[in-house]
């Protein structure tokens, strides 16, 4: 993905986050050096959001727990807007517009399969996201909520 923003010349910067607490303690020294290299700067999510054990049914693998942790984005308000894109987009032309876009832009989620490519929600590999510490915060109240109602439906079971 750096190699991909360097080679269509983009000017924004290029911020790798990172899911661990510890800011590269989670990144082999190779990949560390590699980010720099490309311009790359490492920066660990903060206040990541509370991952409760009743979610382990529904955030049943890795991939579903990154995108769940995608949420703390929401708490780095050292940053004015964030271009959040996943690894696996592949950038094709300079992004530098998509810091005009509107706070809270999402791409769309297209059902491909026996839908007749409907939008069916959201998808949060790219992202253009204003962080605020009131809506990191409701974030996280949500995330307690909807644990504990899930704990209460499994003690009811």
């Amino acid at each position: 993905m750096l190699q991909q923003l360097l080679d269509v010349n983009t000017s924004l910067r290029r911020i790798v986050f990172t899911v661990s607490d510890a800011q590269e303690a989670d990144l082999p020294a190779h990949a560390i050096d590699a980010i720099t290299k490309l311009g790359g700067e490492i920066v660990a999510l903060k206040n990541s959001m509370p991952m409760p054990p009743s979610f382990g049914e529904i955030l049943d693998s890795e991939a579903r727990r990154v995108q769940y942790r995608k949420l703390a984005l929401w708490s780095h308000t050292e940053f004015a807007k964030i271009i959040a894109i996943d690894a696996d987009v592949f950038v094709a032309r300079r992004i530098d517009e998509m810091a005009t876009f509107p706070a809270d832009t999402f791409t769309p989620n297209l059902c491909s399969y026996g839908c007749d490519r409907r939008v069916a929600g959201f998808n949060s590999g790219v992202m253009v996201i204003q962080p605020s510490v009131t809506r990191a915060a409701s974030l996280q109240r949500y995330a307690r909520l909807r644990a504990s109602l899930a704990a209460v439906a499994d003690d009811e079971a």
